[in-house]
Order: structure tokens, then sequence, then C-alpha cells
């Protein structure tokens, strides 16, 4: 079958929700396909004329969806049609007429399942593909919002909460509505005049926001969303129904002359502002649409109270997929303890510094210098790498005014809010809040443990522009060359490290299987398709100086031409080992492990601790070369998981198994068709590896002469493999 597109003359598949469906569905619609920010949220076309529907699951969900099927080839029979994953799920199907109706079920949080339609031609050897639909599952969640009366302007709280959840519960989302009707105030209405709407606070709302948390006092709730019920809002001279900065906690409601279907949507509108920083569908930055010309929650409905797409005052509360995805990520999540920019700090050292030396205080039973006023927040959204490990968000706050502390381990206590999908480590004064449970839990192994597990990235080489520059065998606390591409955090999620280090296997290319840069080109031109996988196999197989594309200039001659290929006799992928190039690197990798070793004592690292290694590309022999060292030089050391991420000249090097907790080799099958494999580093299995150690890249992960290799794209790692797949990466507590 195909994965990347259709038959289109034999039979389509449409999906669709039922009526008995609970969660959205959505594709791509056409006034947003010229926008890159949003269309790169959705998988290219079937066909020119099928756009791939998404549908929304929560964890641990299900639902109901019915699919469609136009059939122009007789020879395709309606009941053989089925409806199948990749890896063999099969979903039964009820038929009645042209309608098929099965039921979905969640995977993973952030997983997509591909549910493809197939038929089948009598006599045919494989499946045709006549539909798809990717079923997206994501976090539910849970959030309060206070409607605040201001002078006993009020609402009917639980309308609002019932008409909320009629919108948000498609998309995993239940409010729970309260009203405050005791608060007054000495102005009834709002001029925000002067304001950057939807981005910041006025002088006038910093006025009401600090009024209302002295009225609320210690009964104000951090974890809540208020907005404030007024009779009317003045914008540069025009009415406004409502306003909320993005990413803020308080927002503005003006009730006059607002029938009350329209009131409540502007309530879910200015929600999706302030507690996910939801742009309208016609900001500026997304190339939109006309402003009242969709369905969706965050346009504007036209005077007329209809949209030419049928969402009118009522119905425009679609959210599409790419906000979905804005929905469920924990940078727009923590923005709800921004009360205003007075309070907030966003330097990241400070953060660090204070982790560090609480950390240093509870091991070492000292004190731990740290300053902060009470109620003082800090607060980072932007993924804040702490000793290799990445929180994506995370905000201290003071509970009292703190100059020195001491705390010890018993005193680090876990507090979770999943009701508010917020997750809380408390040590004394201070308060860690996160917005994954995971995050929570590393932070509390982080300050209380002294040893720990600890993770050794090993990159390889760094590019034809780098030719000239080696290795220095040192060891580093970060990646200092941008290598990793994000996959390195999607590990250290998994493994839980206490301690991160990398390691630089960057060396020539004459120790590659290519020996020359001239022999990669040649390879590159005789292995790439006619119809290349990406741009950088487009510019080698076509760029008329496709060398100089890749080395911008530095370091060889121009003029390798076809001819010169045919003279080297390289026609295909450069197979052939090159031990004595291999054995290099396995040398100055010894000379790193030298390196570690004084590393791994530095940072008391404990006989019952772990080591797992993760290399790619030419890291392998490097990371050969460290192992030998640590095994000579490190009585007891215990390896844990080996993963060998597209590994150059891999027959040269050997792997016991029974060395290690885990071992994978990860990259493309070289049993398949040139133009799917690694031309970078041609595959081959690691000796004292087999099959069953290996885990090939899945068929719908783009693959190539460079795409196979390219870090980037081993996402698929933690994104594609479920428990008990070859490859999955065992998670640690």
């Amino acid at each position: 079958y195909s994965s990347t597109a259709a038959s289109p003359h034999l039979a389509t598949v449409t999906f669709s929700n039922s009526a008995n469906s609970k969660y959205a569905i959505d594709t791509l619609p056409a006034y947003f396909e010229k926008t890159l920010l949003i269309a790169n949220a959705y998988q290219p076309k079937l066909t020119p004329n099928y756009a791939i529907p998404y549908k929304f699951l929560p964890e641990g969900g299900s639902d109901e969806v019915q699919a469609s099927i136009a059939i122009k080839d007789e020879r395709i029979d309606p009941d053989k049609v089925v409806f199948r994953t990749p890896n063999g799920t099969v979903y039964k199907a009820t038929r009645s007429g042209n309608t098929y109706t099965f039921t979905v079920t969640a995977g993973p949080v952030n997983d997509v399942q591909e549910v493809y339609a197939f038929g089948h031609l009598p006599g045919a050897q494989t499946y045709s593909t006549l539909g798809k639909l990717n079923v997206a599952t994501y976090q539910s969640q849970q959030h309060k919002l206070t409607l605040v009366a201001v002078n006993n302007n009020t609402l009917n709280a639980k309308e609002v909460e019932t008409y909320l959840n009629r919108i948000y519960n498609q998309y995993g989302v239940t409010w729970t509505v309260t009203q405050d009707n005791a608060f007054t105030y000495t102005l009834s209405d709002l001029d925000s005049k002067g304001s950057n709407l939807f981005s910041a606070y006025t002088p006038e709302m910093k006025a009401l926001n600090a009024a209302y948390q002295t009225y609320r006092q210690d009964q104000f709730d951090d974890s809540s969303v208020y907005l404030f019920l007024l009779n009317s809002g003045e914008m540069k001279g025009e009415l406004m129904a409502g306003d909320m900065p993005r990413g803020k906690q308080f927002g503005y409601i003006f009730t006059q002359d607002q029938p009350k279907e329209t009131l409540y949507r502007t309530i879910a509108h200015e929600l999706g502002h302030g507690r996910w920083k939801l742009r309208h569908t016609f900001d500026d930055q997304l190339a939109p649409p006309t402003k009242g010309t969709t369905n969706n929650l965050m346009d504007y409905v036209v005077e007329s109270g209809s949209s030419p797409l049928g969402g009118g005052r009522e119905g425009a509360v679609h959210l599409s997929k790419w906000q979905w995805d804005q929905l469920s990520n924990p940078a727009a999540l923590v923005s709800i303890f921004e009360k205003d920019e007075a309070g907030m700090a966003i330097d990241p050292n400070r953060i660090i510094q204070i982790v560090n030396n609480l950390r240093s205080a509870i091991i070492s039973g000292t004190s731990a210098d740290i300053k902060m006023n009470k109620d003082q927040m800090l607060n980072y959204t932007s993924g804040l790498v702490i000793c290799g490990y990445r929180y994506p968000t995370i905000a201290i706050k003071a509970k009292a005014a703190i100059t020195t502390m001491q705390a010890k381990a018993q005193d680090v206590a876990e507090a979770s809010h999943a009701l508010n999908n917020y997750y809380n480590l408390e040590v004394g004064n201070l308060v860690f809040t996160f917005t994954r449970k995971a995050d929570m839990s590393m932070m509390r192994k982080y300050l209380t443990t002294k040893g720990g597990n600890v993770v050794l990235f090993v990159n390889g080489y760094r590019g034809p522009q780098n030719e000239l520059s080696r290795t220095d065998n040192k060891i580093s606390i970060k990646d200092t060359y941008d290598y990793w591409e994000g996959i390195n955090y999607a590990f250290t999620d998994r493994l839980r490290p206490i301690k991160t280090f990398y390691a630089d296997g960057h060396m020539s290319i004459e120790t590659s299987n290519h020996k020359t840069i001239t022999n990669f080109w040649c390879s590159a031109r005789a292995s790439i398709s006619t119809w290349p996988a990406g741009f950088t196999d487009a510019a080698l197989k076509y760029g008329g100086d496709a060398i100089h594309i890749l080395t911008r200039g530095t370091w060889f001659e121009s003029g390798t031409s076809p001819a010169t290929c045919r003279a080297l006799n390289v026609n295909g992928l450069n197979k052939a080992s090159n031990t004595i190039g291999f054995n290099q690197r396995k040398a100055e990798g010894n000379k790193a492990g030298l390196n570690l070793i004084q590393e791994l004592k530095n940072s008391d690292f404990q006989s019952t601790d772990t080591l797992d290694i993760v290399c790619h590309s030419m890291g392998f022999a490097y990371a050969l070369g460290i192992i030998e060292a640590l095994k000579s030089g490190v009585t007891g050391v215990r390896l844990g998981g080996f993963y060998i991420i597209a590994p150059e000249n891999a027959c040269s090097g050997s792997v016991n198994p029974a060395d290690f907790m885990q071992v994978w080799q990860y990259g493309s099958d070289e049993t398949k068709s040139i133009y799917q494999q690694d031309g970078v580093a041609p595959q081959c299995q690691v000796k004292g590896l087999t099959n069953n150690n290996r885990a090939f890249i899945p068929d719908n992960v783009p693959q190539g002469f460079v795409s196979s290799h390219t870090i980037g794209n081993y996402k698929w790692i933690f994104e594609k493999l479920k428990k008990d797949e070859d490859g999955y990466v065992v998670q640690k507590n």
C-alpha cells in the first residue's frame, strides 16, 4: 500500500464524525493552506483534493467515527474495505450502504495513529489506499473560572459552565465555573485607551486586578482564571465585548447590549486568548483570512450575526488541529501564573542558581543562600535545561520572604494538583510548579539524590564546514555544537539522568567509508532517486556545484564531475569498511573516556549508578573507545542502555549486549531500495548484535541518502514506537 498517495480512480473514503461522536475532527481549512505556520501542523494531502483529517482523542478515551465511500471502479467490493494502522491494528467497522461506523481508541499523549482505508482489487498483490484518518491523542485538562460580578453585574454561572463545556469538552477540556458576587469597585466600566490589546494590562486593568487580589487576600486562587463582569469597555473609541491579554490570568467581559449567547461565546473566545495564548484567525502573523469569514472560535462574528461558513454568533466555535496543539503546549499552560510583568522574572540563570544551591544544601546538610520576597514568582516557559534535563516550563514561588533556608530530603514533598494541570513540589517556603508530573518527580530526584544515573551523548561528524577541525576529546555538560536537534531532550525525558555529559566524536571524512568528499558526492549522485527526498538530496543530485553548497566553499577544489565519478568507479553506496579510520576514532574516544572518568568522580558517581550512552554516526566508534576506557579505568561501572543511531562504519565495530541493560541499533534497512538507505553512513549490522537488537526507520518517516541519517529525523524513536516494540527506550524512574 502507499502511505503517501491514494487511488481516487478506484474509490475514495472520507472520514467525519457521527451523530454519536463526542470529540472533534478537523481537516486543514482551505483558507489556511497557504499559511505555512498552520499548514505544517498537518500532513501533506494524499491527493490534490484529499486533505487528511485529524480526530481528537483525550488520553485513555475512545470515540465513534464514520467513513463514507464513493466507488469509481466496480471491482472494489465495499464489504472488503478494511480500516487498519501500519502496525496491524484493525478497526472492525459496521457498514450501512456507503457508510461505515467504527470506534477509534487513544494512544499515548502526543501520539498520532494513522488509520488507513484499504481496498483490494481481485488478483492484486497489494492493497490500494482509499483514504486516511489521523487519530491524535492529547492530555485531558480541567480548569477553573471565577466570574467576578463587579458591583453585582451577575451572570448565571451554571449556564456559563454548561456553554463552555459544550465547546471545550470536544477538545478534552472541562471547566468548573463559580461566581463571586460580593466585590464592589469604584468603576463599573473600563477604558482601555492606550492598551496594546491582547498582549498587556493597562494601568486601569492593573489597578482593578490589584484591588480584587487585596479584597480576596488568602482566598485568592492562583490556579483559577478570573473574568471581571463589567458594564462596558471602550478601546480607541469603540465599545468592546471583551478583552483578555494572551497568557494572562485576568480578563474583562462587558455585558452591556450583549445577548446571552453572544456573551457566552465572548467568554469562550477570551479564555482562548488568556488560557492558551490563542491568536485571532485574522492575526497578521498568520497571513490570515478576512475577519468574520470562518467558523473558528478565535474569529470575530460578522455584524449580521452569521458567517459564510455557517458559524454565526452561536456556531463559530470550532478549533482546528493547529490550535489543539497549542492547547496542549506547556509553555501556554504555565502562563496562568503571570499576574503582571512586575511579578515576573525570566532570567533562567537565576532559577538554575536557586535549584543548584538548594540541592547542594539538602545533600550536604547546610543552608542555601536564596533571596526571594514573599509571593515573588520566577517563571520560565521556553524550556530550561538543568543538569541535562529539559523542563518545558518551571515556576518557583516564595510563600514567605526568604534570605537563607535549610531543608532536608524528607522536607521535599510532592503535591499533585491534577485538577488544574499543575504539579507542585514544596520545599519549605518554596513552591516549584510544573505542567508535567514527570518534571515534578525529576526535580525531586535531582534535589534529594546524591548519585543517580548519568547519560552521555556522543555526536558524530559536524559537517564539511568543520572538516579541518577535530575533536578536543573534552567532556562537556551541554550540547556545545547544537548537534542533537532536540532528540537529546527526548532521551533525558525517558532516562531521567541526574547528570548529562556530551562528547564530540567529530573527525575528518578521511576516517569514514567515503574517505574523500569527492567519493561522498559521487555516491550521492549515483544513489539518490530521480525524485529526491529533500532539499539537501536534491542539491547533491542535481546541483552543478553541489560540493560548494554542502561545504560553504571552504576546503577543496571545484570541478568534480560525473566523469570523475566514473573514473573513480563510484556508482552506488560506499559500503566498503574503513577499518583504519574507524580505529583512529576509537583511539580518540579512549582519550575522552579518561576525561569522562574524572568527570564521573567529580560528580559523585556511585557504584550503584548507571551510565547510558547515546551515539550517532561517527560517534559510534568514538563511544566504543570511551567504553573501553571506562571498563579499564572505573571499577564496577554499570552500563545501562547503549543507543546507537545511524552508526558510521558499523561493521567495523563490535558490541557485547551482555555488557548493557539494553542495546539498540537504529537506522535504515540495508535490504530495502537504495533510494531509502542511509548514504551518509551506509548501514550494516554491528558485530555482536542480532536483528533483535535493531530498529529500522518506519515507512512513514522521511528516508533517503541524507534523510535516513539526519539526527533530527530520529524523533520517531519516541513519537512512533510503543512499549514492547523494537527500539523502545524504557522509561526510568
